[in-house]
């Protein structure tokens, strides 16, 4: 993913970095409503930029004083699946309950084209979808308990049309539900947000080669929750660069019955096995049986839905 100074995505890459761009330099993009007015994220937004620490999950503050509203971006790409999240909190500075919308448009050229693309609203997963051959994007968002709130698929780039992002600007979409050639989309998501105070809202996107394999994605965010997804990359990434404190599968203990792992045995490197409370012996290391339900992801490190703090009380694996 490149995303430029106004939360606009210019460029995304799948299957590989750098091949093929499905965007190709055009616009994804990122836009509010609020009391009757409309702004896509522009120069008019006072902006701040970072990332957190030792991370590669950005930390963007956008502010805007005549909307009265403050807008705390978070961008990750997942470092196990196929899937760009935004997390965007909105807090209104305002005294009064106050509904904002969030809208999302899509510009896709799929394999660096905008022909011979389908884009549709998919019931079944509340998502759009835009696919040609073997590339497909999944397309959802979630403001708590609820999902997308409108949505509009329509042409661009022929004929004079823009495309639905311009349908947007009234704040209102027009639900078209599919369109196929030169197409785009776009997405909005309610949050009705107290006087001085702030809710969540998420956005993502999956990709894959199959329809089967995007449906995938739908469910494990559905299931494991975009907060702890996105979690989870900020965790892989501070692993990565903090190897020191980085734990190393050695053995995998296995339930006969099933065949299904049920501990891995992690080696502790030199902070773990301090902050664990473990004595490291004067050759070699520590190990742990590390409880399977304790793992969120399996990648090139280990990444645990637990703090250290809450691990004092694993056991330390003994040869058999």
């Amino acid at each position: 993913m490149n995303i430029d100074d106004d939360l606009n995505i210019r460029d995304m890459f799948f299957p590989f970095v750098g091949l093929e761009n499905h965007v190709s330099g055009h616009f994804c993009r990122f836009g509010v409503w609020v009391d009757g007015r409309f702004s896509w994220i522009d120069a008019s937004w006072n902006k701040r930029f970072g990332y957190k620490a030792d991370s590669l999950v950005t930390e963007v503050l956008l502010k805007k004083a005549d909307l009265q509203l403050e807008l705390q971006v978070e961008d990750a790409v997942h470092h196990f699946h196929d899937i760009f999240i935004r997390k965007v909190t909105v807090k209104n500075t305002a005294e009064k309950e106050r509904e904002v919308r969030l809208f999302f448009s899509h510009d896709l050229h799929i394999a660096d084209t905008d022909k011979g693309i389908t884009a549709y609203y998919e019931p079944e997963t509340d998502a759009i979808i835009h696919f040609k051959k073997d590339r497909y994007f999944s397309i959802n968002g979630s403001s708590g308990e609820e999902g997308l709130f409108q949505f509009a698929v329509g042409v661009t780039e022929f004929g004079g049309l823009k495309g639905t992002w311009k349908d947007a600007e009234d704040g209102d979409l027009g639900k078209n539900p599919v369109a196929h050639g030169s197409v785009d989309s776009t997405i909005s998501l309610k949050a009705s947000v107290p006087g001085s105070d702030e809710k969540e809202v998420y956005y993502w996107i999956g990709a894959g080669r199959t329809l089967e394999e995007i449906s995938k994605l739908q469910r494990i965010v559905a299931d494991k929750g975009p907060e702890r997804l996105t979690h989870g990359a900020a965790e892989y990434h501070k692993a990565w660069v903090n190897k020191s404190a980085c734990m190393q599968v050695t053995v995998a203990r296995v339930d006969t019955d099933d065949w299904q792992i049920t501990h891995p045995d992690v080696g502790l490197t030199k902070d773990p096995t301090r902050e664990l409370g473990f004595k490291k012996p004067l050759l070699g290391s520590v190990t742990v049986c590390l409880p399977v339900t304790l793992v969120d992801a399996l990648a090139d490190v280990i990444t645990l839905n637990k703090s250290l703090q809450e691990l004092k009380n694993l056991d330390e694996c003994k040869s058999s």
